[in-house]
C-alpha cells in the first residue's frame, strides 16, 4: 500500500561540512490496546544530528504549548495519562470523549505530527501481526525455532533495514561525508541486554547491512524526544495495517495523521503469514525477502 508524499526531495546525509556523520536511529514499539494483540510494530525515525536536535527543539515547545510531560499516542488517542488534564472529567478517564474532547485530542495530534511532517527525518519500521505470527509457530517446526520474539523479531528487521538505508546514503557521498547510524530503542526490561549482547552476531551474520551501524542503545522516551516521535509513527502504522489486514472500519479513510505522515515515510516492512513463512525456511544473511507494505515512491535524493 503505497504512501506517495507530496513535499519536495529531502535529504538524508546532505551538504553538511563534516567529516564523519554520526545519526540517529530513534525506535518505538506499539501493541493493540484491546485483548487480542492483533498487531505490534517498531518503528521510529533515522536522522543527521542537526535534524534530529530541531525536531526535539520543536517537540519541548509543544510539550511546553499543551502542558505534557510527553507525548504518548494511545494516551491522547484515549484521553488518560498526560491527557487527562483536558478530560471534561478528569478523574473519569473511562468515559466515552466528549465531541470537546476529540477536538482537542486533534488540536494537540496535529502540532506534533506537523513538528515531524517539517522535519528532515525518514520514517522506517516493521509491523508484525500476532494473529498470523502465532498460527505459523504453532503449524512450523521450522517457525518455531527461528522465529524471535516479536519486539526481538521487528526490532532485528527493523535494524536491517535501517543499515541498508545508510548503505545506499553513503554510497551517494563522498567518503569524508560517511556517515554511521546509532540505534536508539526505548527502554525494553525484557530484551534490551539481549538484543545488545547479540548485537556482534547480528553482526556477523549480516556484514553489508551492519557497516554502517552502531551498538544500540536503550533511553526512556520521555527524556528523548525523538523517541516520542518513534512512538507517533509506531502507533499510527500499527493503526493502518490493522485497517487493511482486519478491514477495521472499511468505509472509513486513511487517518489523517498517517496521511501526513506518510510525507516522511521510507520504508515499514509487515511481517504476515507469508511474509513470515519467507524468514522461517530462507534464513541468509543481508537479504530481506519481502516487499515493504508501505513506502515513499518519491525519488529521494539522499
Amino acid at each position: 500500500m503505497p504512501i506517495c508524499a507530496q513535499s519536495q526531495p529531502y535529504l538524508l546525509l546532505g551538504k553538511r561540512e563534516s567529516l564523519l556523520m554520526l545519526i540517529g536511529g530513534y525506535f518505538d514499539e506499539s501493541t493493540d490496546e484491546d485483548t487480542e494483540n492483533r498487531c505490534y510494530s517498531v518503528c521510529g525515525y533515522v536522522a543527521d544530528g542537526a535534524s534530529a536536535l530541531e525536531l526535539s527543539f520543536a517537540w519541548a515547545d509543544l510539550l511546553r504549548k499543551h502542558n505534557l510531560k510527553y507525548f504518548k499516542a494511545s494516551e491522547i488517542e484515549y484521553g488518560f495519562g498526560e491527557f487527562r488534564q483536558y478530560r471534561d472529567d478528569p478523574n473519569n478517564v473511562t468515559a466515552s470523549l466528549s465531541r470537546r474532547e476529540k477536538d482537542k485530542i486533534v488540536e494537540i495530534k496535529k502540532d506534533f505530527v506537523n513538528a515531524i511532517c517539517e522535519s528532515n527525518v525518514y520514517g522506517i519500521g516493521t509491523v508484525l501481526m500476532l494473529r498470523d505470527y502465532e498460527l505459523l509457530r504453532n503449524e512450523n517446526p521450522l517457525a518455531r525455532r527461528n522465529l524471535l520474539d516479536p519486539w526481538y523479531l521487528c526490532s532485528s528487521f527493523t535494524l536491517m533495514a535501517s543499515g541498508f538505508l545508510m548503505n545506499d546514503a553513503n554510497h551517494r557521498h563522498q567518503a569524508e561525508m560517511t556517515g554511521f547510524l546509532r540505534p536508539i530503542f526505548d527502554w525494553q526490561e525484557e530484551y534490551m541486554e539481549k538484543f545488545v549482547a547479540s548485537f556482534p552476531n547480528f553482526c556477523r551474520k549480516n556484514p553489508d547491512s551492519s557497516r554502517f551501524l552502531l551498538p544500540p542503545h536503550f533511553e526512556m522516551e520521555q527524556d528523548y524526544k525523538c523517541l516520542q516521535a518513534a512512538d507517533c509513527l509506531a502507533y499510527e502504522a500499527r493503526k493502518l495495517l490493522l485497517k487493511v489486514e482486519y478491514n477495521d472500519n472499511p468505509g472509513r479513510p486513511m487517518r489523517m495523521a498517517m496521511q501526513r505522515l506518510g510525507e516522511r515515510m521510507f520504508k515499514i516492512y509487515l511481517l504476515n503469514y507469508e511474509g513470515m513463512k519467507i524468514i522461517a525456511e530462507n534464513q541468509s544473511a543481508d537479504h530481506i525477502p519481502i516487499s515493504p507494505a508501505m513506502e515513499n515512491k518519491m525519488d529521494l535524493q539522499i
